[in-house]
């Protein structure tokens, strides 16, 4: 700012009343004798009398050898003058009065002219005695007549001028009384709020209004009390918690463009119960912490797809996006990539670990730390391909627990979660990403815990067995089921057999069966498919599938096969049974069967024993036999299955197949979770505003109207009204969340969080059961939009809050009624009233003023007279506003100043500042401050806009290395020093005063200071930080972008003052105070040391 006014102070409230009102009024006609006396002699210089002898003289020619005469020039001959003509002056009235010798004022003369005293010594003697000297010449008759003349007309004149005068110093209080009809504004009670809480077994208490609570006693010993100003209801109603939800976001800037998308969402308590320090609602530098916790959100899928006992299990999750979505994720890549060309690239970082994967288990939810997620774009459909592998020793999925995993379900789930450590946040596009179907996809292999069953009955597959009996013939048939498998809708089911003893001769079966008279090979073994169906076997297909698999060159025989049903989804899903019901035969289906088909022979058992009788005849016939192989039993060594299913689950009214269940997990949702049903569902389940405050209430049930105290401080930030949006408030029904109207909103005195007051809401219907969660709590939230978030800053919330105001008193020994009262004062009612257990006063009370004085009515009164309620000046501003409200303590105008870095045209900025109990920061709260735009507004030109702004406030650190003496104890001193630092960065914290507009600090000051302490032997270094706010633009930028400024001794004597001139420079909660050697000081000051908004770290 160029404008050097700008940089000087302004007078406070006292002080413009001092300046404006004289301590006295100025007399009109003058009533001292002695001025009088000296007039008249000066007036009669020009008036000459002829003498005898024919020449002229002036009066005071002639009556200059009067007494009378030269006391009077005595008493007003200034003791400032030259000393050398004091003493000719003296010198001449001590030659005059030698004719009246006997005079004391003549004696007295000359002993100062015998004893030689300073001219001004021996003046001031003579002047200090002038009473007892005109008292002796009055006595002695010595005045000569024509002067005693005078002497009686001066002496008459000036006390009927001294009766005179009080008439008109009377006159300015009539004319202010009388003619303009101008009254003292009167004083402003004091007021405060108290939280009463009642017993949990009472029933609800109706507190009336003028309820008198105790805050102290009278002089006369009667009770001082404030009064409640409404009738206030406590109920059962009570607040369990209240969290403020943040959708912290950042700017990227790609090509030139700015985009802006969320980077991570914490959740952190507010106070409910008890007065604390006071906090920021919404913290947009915060990180997480003991105080700031990530809140999840993503999908939850419950499903018997997840179903996965055992094996290697390849689990897939396909999520087909809405035509509408394509084209916006398409966008929303192309955008951030800023280019096509890389279109693809950009895909795989803006998944590339997305998201945080967890199923549940038995001991709770296990983590899924290798997945991979990628986008498909395809002819008819684009989707999200997630596929992950759950490897062999990776434990059982189990159906969700409330105790474990927070929730219970029927099925297993699994959570698909936004990861807090993603590289690229993925909330900004996921929040709006639709999908009208899902997808899951299974592949298990190596499943041994089979249920196998043949004609020889229920078979062990953990130990050989024969799958189709001793005698293998044609029909035989092994019947294998896995309940997990068939309880999925499945595509494909392979069972992996490891044979034992196959025939290990050249041609394999060939060979083995060549005497048989057969044909039989190593392919001619084939068994048919079937599946169980309502109790009937069906075919998979109309062809056989071979039994045994052969080496692709020699057609050689394998120790392994692989038989498989191609089941596309026919066969039934198992439904409602046990698994200790699942056996064979008493289920409709949950089986697969392989029946041995070919060759017709089987594996020849019966042929073999046609040969073998044929044989014995032959042999008794003597005639030549051929020995016969005995027929192959196949036995299967070890078998394991493995299957593939996939379903398909789309949202709709009708009911979703099976019992797969899709739920949202929002950072706002409560734990009454229900399925997701529509057409289509999105990723992420989460608002587009940036903050929320969310409650919980217990005992709910009943009400339909809940009132809510917000304690809150005005905040350091700056912004405009004009950018302001309204709070949105929800609430949830069982079953979704329902925003009230604006008719809801009964009240809000707090003026949509800016200020301390009272939110009234009425909800459409009274609470019913249906709306609590399973805990029993009833949930309600605020939706803050963005311009909005940093400015609320809170003390608590609480329920059950009344509004106190005192009683003003005249009595002298008794409290005013005006003066502020510590918190915790108020605890008791006048009268005890049954069933409340506890009154807690809030905070200090505040917003009394005394009754106006009557320079403060002369000084509004001017005001008028001066500018007729339309300010032209700088000042014309100041005073005008310290007129029109009482409150404030103290304006600075600064105009043609735009503090909103708009560059508006004819903008006036007032900044105010108003006195605060308890040593806070004179800030105004923002009703007050819109109410002072909209007042003054009216009285200033169409063209110019009032912008009325609380200062702001600019961190100062001291940051150096000492050594301090031998024999100083640390702790207490840097105590001390800091206090000192303190005070010399801000006077005015320290001595109760206001704020000095253009104050200046330097480093050379400050070491200047240092070194004055007799504790610290050697000042190292020494560096003085400024934390520069950055400029707000229409509200929006916030306090995001703050720059760390750093003066250094080498510009120790550059004079440091605010960035701007509505500044005010105030000292860090800590210094950065070092007391290490100076090899281990960093003389590079890093942002590693501090933490934004007054937290920051001692290194010692």
């Amino acid at each position: 700012m160029k404008n050097k006014l700008y940089y000087i102070d302004s007078p406070g409230r006292e002080e413009y009343i001092d300046k404006a009102c004289a301590p006295e009024p100025v007399e009109v006609l003058d009533s001292d004798y002695s001025r009088l006396f000296a007039s008249l002699m000066e007036y009669a210089k020009s008036v000459l009398f002829p003498l005898t002898n024919g020449e002229t003289a002036t009066f005071p020619e002639l009556m200059r050898y009067q007494a009378l005469f030269i006391l009077e020039q005595i008493k007003t001959q200034p003791t400032t003058g030259d000393p050398e003509e004091i003493g000719q002056k003296l010198n001449d009235w001590y030659k005059l009065l030698r004719h009246n010798p006997d005079l004391k004022l003549y004696q007295v003369l000359a002993h100062l002219h015998k004893s030689h005293q300073p001219p001004v010594e021996s003046l001031i003697i003579l002047q200090s005695g002038y009473a007892e000297f005109r008292y002796e010449i009055e006595q002695a008759g010595i005045t000569d007549p024509a002067l005693a003349t005078l002497d009686l007309f001066i002496r008459h004149y000036s006390q009927i001028v001294s009766q005179f005068n009080p008439i008109w110093k009377r006159l300015s209080e009539f004319y202010v009384w009388n003619i303009l009809h101008k009254r003292p504004y009167p004083a402003i009670p004091d007021q405060t709020w108290v939280v009463v809480n009642k017993r949990e077994e009472a029933d609800d208490i109706i507190i009336p209004e003028q309820t008198p609570f105790v805050a102290g006693k009278n002089d006369d010993g009667t009770d001082f009390c404030y009064y409640s100003t409404e009738e206030v209801a406590i109920t059962r109603l009570k607040l369990e918690s209240v969290s403020s939800i943040l959708f912290k976001q950042e700017e990227m800037y790609v090509d030139n463009q700015k985009l802006r998308f969320v980077n991570t969402i914490l959740k952190k308590s507010i106070h409910t119960d008890a007065y604390q320090e006071p906090e920021t609602l919404f913290d947009l530098h915060a990180k997480r912490d003991e105080k700031h916790f990530f809140v999840t959100s993503g999908l939850r899928v419950e499903s018997p797809m997840f179903q996965l006992q055992e094996g290697y299990r390849t689990v897939s999750v396909n999520l087909y996006l809405t035509p509408d979505s394509v084209q916006f994720f398409r966008q929303y890549a192309t955008d951030f990539s800023g280019s096509i060309e890389r279109e693809r690239n950009i895909y795989y970082r803006l998944l590339n670990k997305a998201f945080y994967l967890e199923i549940s288990t038995e001991e709770g939810w296990k983590n899924i730390a290798a997945y991979e997620l990628k986008y498909v774009s395809e002819d008819r459909e684009d989707y999200l391909a997630l596929s992950f592998v759950l490897d062999y020793d990776f434990p059982i999925p189990q159906p969700c627990v409330e105790q474990r995993h927070g929730v219970d379900s029927c099925m297993p789930a699994l959570n698909i979660l936004i990861n807090r450590d993603a590289p690229i946040f993925p909330y900004s596009w996921a929040s709006k990403l639709y999908f009208s179907r899902l997808c899951i996809q299974n592949e298990v292999k190596g499943i041994t815990s089979l249920e196998v069953y043949n004609e020889n009955g229920q078979q062990n597959p953990h130990s050989s067995f024969f799958p189709f009996g001793v005698q293998a013939e044609r029909g035989s048939w092994m019947i294998a089921g896995y309940k997990e498998a068939f309880c999925k809708p499945l595509t494909e089911v392979a069972i992996t057999c490891k044979w034992q003893q196959l025939p290990d001769i050249d041609g394999g079966f060939e060979s083995y069966y060549a005497d048989y008279g057969k044909r039989i090979t190593n392919e001619s073994f084939r068994v048919r498919t079937e599946y169980l169906r309502n109790k009937n076997w069906t075919a998979t297909s109309s062809e056989n599938t071979p039994l045994f698999a052969l080496s692709s060159r020699h057609r050689n025989l394998l120790p392994e096969s692989r038989i498989s049903w191609n089941l596309n989804k026919n066969m039934p899903v198992l439904t409602g049974i046990s698994a200790d019901n699942y056996r064979y035969g008493s289920v409709n289906t949950g089986f697969i069967r392989m029946v041995l088909d070919e060759p017709d022979c089987g594996f020849g058992a019966t042929l073999y024993q046609n040969l073998f009788v044929n044989n014995l005849i032959k042999r008794g016939n003597k005639e030549e036999i051929t020995l016969l192989q005995q027929p192959f039993t196949p036995t299967i060594d070890n078998m394991e299955l493995q299957y593939q299913a996939e379903e398909s689950i789309t949202l709709s009214s009708r009911e979703i197949a099976g019992n797969t269940r899709i739920y949202h997990i929002s950072p706002i949702a409560t734990k009454n979770n229900r399925p997701i049903k529509g057409d289509s569902f999105v990723l992420v389940d989460g608002p587009q505003e940036e903050g929320f405050l969310q409650f919980a209430f217990s005992h709910a049930t009943g009400y339909d109207t809940i009132r809510l105290f917000a304690e809150l401080i005005p905040s350091k930030e700056e912004f405009d009204k004009q950018s302001l949006s309204s709070i949105s408030w929800f609430f949830h029904d069982g079953r979704q969340w329902v925003q009230l109207s604006d008719e809801a909103v009964v009240r809000d005195s707090t003026g949509n969080f800016l200020n301390s007051g009272i939110i009234e809401l009425r909800l459409p219907s009274k609470i019913q059961s249906a709306y609590l969660d399973k805990e029993g709590l009833f949930w309600l939230y605020a939706a803050f939009p963005k311009n909005h978030l940093n400015y609320p800053t809170i003390y608590g919330i609480f329920l059950h809050v009344i509004p106190l105001r005192a009683v003003l008193s005249d009595l002298p020994e008794s409290p005013s009624g005006t003066e502020s009262i510590p918190a915790g004062t108020i605890q008791n009612t006048q009268r005890t009233i049954p069933g409340i257990s506890s009154i807690m006063q809030l905070r200090s009370s505040l917003g009394g003023t005394e009754k106006e004085s009557l320079n403060g009515m002369l000084f509004r009164s001017s005001n008028q007279a001066l500018f007729r309620k339309k300010p032209a000046t700088a000042e014309d501003y100041e005073r005008f506003v310290l007129e029109l409200f009482p409150f404030l303590s103290k304006v600075k105008c600064f105009p043609a100043c735009d503090t909103k870095n708009n560059d508006r045209k004819g903008v006036v900025t007032l900044v105010v500042m108003q006195q605060q109990p308890d040593g806070r920061l004179p800030l105004c709260p923002y009703n007050q401050l819109f109410d002072i735009e909209d007042k003054l507004q009216q009285h200033v030109n169409p063209f110019v806009t009032i912008d009325v702004i609380n200062p702001v406030f600019e961190e100062v650190i001291v940051r150096s290395n000492i050594t301090l003496r031998p024999g100083t104890y640390q702790s207490p001193f840097l105590k001390k020093l800091r206090s000192m630092l303190n005070a010399y960065i801000a006077p005015w914290l320290e001595n109760g005063t206001l704020p000095v507009f253009g104050h200046t600090i330097s480093v050379h000051e400050v070491r200047e200071l240092l070194e004055d302490q007799p504790e610290i032997e050697t000042v190292h270094q020494l560096s003085l930080i400024v934390v520069m706010n950055s400029i707000i633009t229409n509200g929006l930028e916030g306090s995001e972008n703050r720059k760390i400024l750093e003066f250094t001794e080498e510009q120790a004597h550059v004079p440091i003052r605010a960035s701007h001139p509505w500044y005010i420079q105030v000292p860090s909660k800590e210094h950065l105070l070092f007391t290490c050697s100076p090899e281990e000081y960093t003389k590079e000051f890093g942002t590693g040391e501090l933490e934004i908004d007054n937290t920051f770290i001692i290194k010692t």
